[in-house]
């Protein structure tokens, strides 16, 4: 792996595709990944990457594969701190996460041709809506580069939970299932978001269409099931998770907070003039989990006077990019090949 530094001393870790071959207008994709599964739940995608004319690169976010963790205070804060407090120190990740997008931008003299997408998987999405929303806390030259090469956020299978949206009383996970072991319920966990679950039809957008726990009607088995043990060792982090993710992603911890980030993430009109020619899409799969399509449908109009495009991907689950990964990269550059916005 690489890695860049970046202000007080915070090291990201990623993996790179390296640069296209003959061309200075290829796009660069920077992943973010959610919590537990970490960076490497990307891997299948790198050698395909310069096939479809892209550079990926897949962060490890701090505390995961050698990336610096957070600090005692910082710790504190996320355990313990009030709403002023954790905001704050949010704010401050999506600058970091900035800075390390800038930091690659000098390191590999990407070219500003094809530019810069930022692409958000699962819980993952909460750090770059922090890094759009946190524009204005840059440095001016970081700020200006990033305006001219940041060309597209890709929101791909966000949870309700990375918008601020509660879960509703009597939603299903196996986290809190009673009928499961509390020693079992992460292992549980890991078939179910990656199971493929047969919904009835979307098109209604009632949530009594969307099928909670039963992926065995449908015939594919859940990702997980079909990995080896080592596979899933290899990108699978719970007690990093538990540590630096859990404490964001509780019920109720930082909820008012996150509702706050997303519109002014994703809606807020000054913040988009700020970025300039930023298009942003939301990417999800018809047999994902629950928690993804039931935010898009309660976000839909807004999305739409906001000029947010959906990429609706047949037969998809949460895994689509480690399942499916040449429909992953050709999903991808649908998006990219979208018109630019002028800035």
């Amino acid at each position: 792996m690489s890695s860049v530094t970046v202000s007080n001393n915070i090291t990201f870790h990623y993996t790179d595709s390296g640069s296209v071959d003959q061309s200075n207008e290829y796009t660069t994709v920077i992943m973010v990944h959610g919590i537990c599964f970490h960076s490497e739940v990307f891997r299948r995608l790198l050698p395909l990457a310069k096939t479809h004319g892209l550079r990926i690169i897949s962060v490890a976010r701090r505390g995961y594969l050698g990336s610096t963790p957070y600090t005692t205070d910082e710790k504190n804060v996320l355990y313990n701190g009030t709403v002023e407090q954790q905001s704050i120190f949010l704010n401050s990740q999506g600058a970091l996460l900035a800075l390390f997008v800038d930091a690659v931008i000098q390191k590999h003299s990407i070219p500003e041709a094809g530019g810069i997408a930022i692409l958000g998987w699962s819980m993952g999405n909460i750090f770059p809506m922090a890094m759009l929303a946190a524009m204005h806390t840059l440095p001016p030259d970081s700020k200006e580069r990033l305006k001219r090469y940041l060309r597209s956020y890709i929101c791909f299978e966000a949870p309700n939970v990375a918008f601020g949206i509660p879960c509703d009383e009597g939603t299903y996970s196996p986290l809190t299932d009673p009928s499961i072991p509390p020693q079992n319920r992460v292992d549980a966990f890991k078939i179910w978001v990656s199971g493929y679950f047969k919904h009835g039809d979307l098109s209604t957008k009632d949530f009594a269409q969307l099928n909670q726990r039963d992926f065995e009607s449908n015939a594919r088995k859940p990702t997980v099931s079909t990995m080896s043990d080592e596979e899933c060792a290899s990108m699978f982090d719970a007690s990093t998770g538990a540590e630096f993710d859990a404490p964001v992603t509780s019920p109720g911890n930082f909820e008012s907070i996150l509702r706050s980030l997303t519109p002014k993430a994703l809606f807020d009109s000054e913040i988009r003039r700020e970025w300039g020619r930023l298009r942003i899409h939301f990417m999800f799969g018809e047999n994902t989990i629950w928690p993804i399509i039931s935010p898009m449908w309660e976000l839909e109009e807004r999305a739409r006077w906001a000029g947010i495009e959906h990429e609706f991907v047949k037969g998809g689950n949460h895994f689509l990019m480690w399942d499916e990964p040449e429909t992953f990269m050709n999903s991808l550059n649908i998006i990219l090949s979208k018109p630019q916005i002028d800035s």
